[in-house]
């Protein structure tokens, strides 16, 4: 065999590795994205939970629609979580939501980090996201 006959079989045999790879890199790629996206009724089932727990934890002082009008609420001056000016105003996101329910605030926000699992705390983040007006 030829030195050029085997130049050419490597580099048929690098383009098929190199091929291989980025067809597998796409395919993970996608698998992780479709892992972490939640589907609709996924999504709506996180969102029921987040209900749930919210009202058992939350209510009390934010108030079950987030407006934070029940005695609690205004005594410890419990944030207003239906108005979009707060969100806008805070700069509220996910981590800083998240950081809230997990560590308290200040002022009389209890944490649930003890109380509540990773996934109560990402579900009540979602539900929380619905009263926003």
């Amino acid at each position: 065999m030829s030195t050029q006959q085997r130049t050419t079989g490597h580099l048929k045999t690098y383009a098929l590795l190199l091929f291989v790879a980025l067809c597998g890199g796409a395919y993970l790629q996608h698998q992780a994205q479709a892992a972490a996206a939640p589907d609709k009724k996924g999504r709506a089932a996180q969102v029921e939970r987040g209900r749930t727990i919210y009202m058992q934890n939350c209510a009390r002082c934010h108030g079950a629609t987030g407006r934070s009008d029940t005695d609690q609420g205004e005594l410890y001056g419990a944030s207003k979580l239906a108005d979009a000016a707060w969100w806008k105003s805070e700069r509220i996101n996910d981590r800083r939501l998240t950081a809230s329910i997990t560590n308290g605030k200040k002022g009389g926000m209890p944490a649930y980090g003890k109380k509540l699992s990773k996934g109560d705390i990402t579900a009540v983040v979602a539900f929380v996201h619905t009263l926003k007006q």
